[in-house]
């Protein structure tokens, strides 16, 4: 995608936001793990290069994004990135973060989403009539 194109700056945007809403829900270390990034450097070059690796971290990304909605009434920041790390029994014993960096989205998803379900319906407080 060439550079200045309206395609190119929507991606760039798209990118960033998912970026960000991951960033400050799970830090920037852990949101570029999720993505598949060797290094956090990649954060921004994701927004600069429409690839292979670009598109696989978007829908990393998108799914994490997801995750966090899900989770987000249940649990805060400092907890939200310890679920995405913790490893799980459900998972084979692997963290979620690390789930969705091996794999394709499709794939493990369901799972996830589904073991954030159920975390966030175990960690919300009962309410009150």
């Amino acid at each position: 995608m060439p550079h200045g194109t309206t395609e190119a700056k929507k991606w760039a945007e798209e990118i960033g936001l998912l970026v960000f809403e991951c960033a400050t829900s799970i830090g920037r270390e852990l949101t570029a793990y999720v993505g598949g990034a060797q290094r956090v450097h990649d954060l921004e070059r994701w927004a600069a290069e429409w690839d292979g690796s670009s598109l696989l971290a978007r829908e990393r990304l998108q799914a994490a994004c997801h995750i966090i909605a899900l989770l987000k009434p249940a649990l805060a920041r400092e907890q939200m990135a310890a679920w995405f790390r913790d490893p799980r029994p459900e998972l084979g014993d692997i963290s979620p973060a690390t789930a969705l960096h091996l794999s394709t989205t499709t794939a493990i998803r369901p799972r996830l989403n589904q073991l954030a379900l159920r975390h966030a319906s175990a960690g919300r407080a009962p309410a009150v009539a």
